[in-house]
């Protein structure tokens, strides 16, 4: 059996051939516990924030591949207080209500955000180091638990953003023809040219915009069937993400098509669905795994035929972090044909379960829109 995914693979390929995207500094592999740590001195390693250039008292080192800044600098720049000590050489660090702890050598970052009812232990790809009695910490992980969004060319450049593309979802169509739901979704931004936002836009236009063009171009008077493309769209102040449901009427065996637009407004990045299992640790293999032990039919006779990975939701909450899958599951029996349902597959708390496709979500977790979409209730009403 083979792990694949549909519409997003096409809106991959679209974007692909449409702009070069750079995937986050977490998605790296990540450097696994040598022997001895590689220091590299590099005085062209620089970091800017919002362009300009950060200062600090020593400059900036590559260890095992990783860019290492001096602590007070950092935090300095990014406006956040810290609280050295120095018989343990650990430190805590706050800014906006969010604590980051450190300890030299220690291989976890301990982060702890306002709404968590626990802190949460971030793996470190290299610890902090006391190097020449200055502390040096992994600028890259310091950034991801403030929330900050970055990037590092790999060579010698780390940028630093200090607030998020002024984007938000709207849509290029939305029409309720008869029996037929059109919610075609665009990202609309501000300010200068967004090449990753115009590549998205790109994808869906040649993509699910294509496809209900040509279902009504060919629909004749007297014919009975009919087009629902539903969005459900989800906005926090680091993501615009929307979950799409696609399928025509009259059918038999199968739920249609399921897939996800996420847009990550701090990284300026379209995200795909292998940073979404970079993010729960997972690869395909041992993600079809644990759906086929998940698995419980409603018939059963009914094993799983194929796995398609449609979309994904990146939540953050009391929880933590999390990523929220979801599946085409195609399964079969012995008196039954294939039949293709939407599941919806969260790792980290091991939950598989079946989506009901006339209620999907709760209209409460969604966003509200204006003209309204098929789930809330003023659409409802009218």
């Amino acid at each position: 059996m083979k792990t694949r995914n549909s519409i997003q693979r096409l809106l991959c390929l679209l974007l692909s051939c449409a702009v070069a995207l750079t995937m986050p500094a977490a998605c790296a592999q990540r450097v696994e516990d040598p022997p001895a740590p590689d220091v590299a001195f590099y005085e062209d390693l620089n970091v800017f924030l919002d362009n300009l250039a950060v200062t600090f008292e020593a400059p900036p080192r590559l260890i095992d591949g990783q860019p290492m800044v001096p602590m007070y600098g950092i935090f300095e720049a990014l406006g956040a207080e810290v609280n050295w000590k120095d018989d343990t050489q650990e430190f805590e660090a706050y800014k906006d209500g969010t604590t980051l702890w450190m300890r030299a050598g220690h291989e976890a970052m301990i982060v702890d955000k306002p709404g968590y009812i626990v802190a949460h232990d971030i793996s470190l790809n290299v610890p902090p180091q006391v190097i020449d009695g200055i502390m040096f910490v992994p600028v890259m992980d310091i950034l991801d638990g403030f929330g900050f969004g970055a990037t590092w060319d790999g060579v010698n450049a780390v940028m630093i953003t200090s607030s998020a593309v002024d984007a938000r979802i709207t849509f290029m169509v939305q029409e309720y023809i008869g029996y037929n739901i059109a919610e075609i979704p665009y990202i609309e931004y501000d300010g200068d040219r967004r090449d990753s936002i115009d590549a998205l836009n790109r994808s869906l236009n040649q993509g699910i915009r294509q496809i209900y063009d040509d279902f009504m171009n060919g629909l004749t008077e007297d014919d009975p069937s009919w087009i629902e493309i539903k969005s459900f769209p989800f906005t926090t102040d680091k993501r615009l993400q929307v979950v799409i449901t696609y399928a025509t009427f009259p059918s038999y065996g199968t739920d249609g098509e399921i897939f996800s637009v996420n847009y990550d407004k701090v990284n300026d990045i379209w995200l795909g669905i292998d940073y979404a299992l970079h993010l729960e640790g997972l690869g395909f293999e041992d993600f079809e795994e644990s759906v086929m032990r998940l698995f419980e039919p409603d018939i059963p006779s009914h094993v799983i035929e194929d796995i398609k990975i449609g979309g994904f939701i990146i939540h953050e909450g009391d929880a933590g972090m999390y990523v929220q899958f979801f599946l085409e599951l195609i399964t079969t029996a012995e008196s039954f044909g294939p039949w293709t349902s939407f599941y919806s597959f969260a790792p980290r708390f091991d939950s598989l379960f079946i989506l009901d496709t006339s209620f999907m979500f709760e209209p409460g977790d969604l966003d509200k829109m204006d003209p309204p979409l098929h789930y809330q209730p003023e659409f409802r009403a009218n």
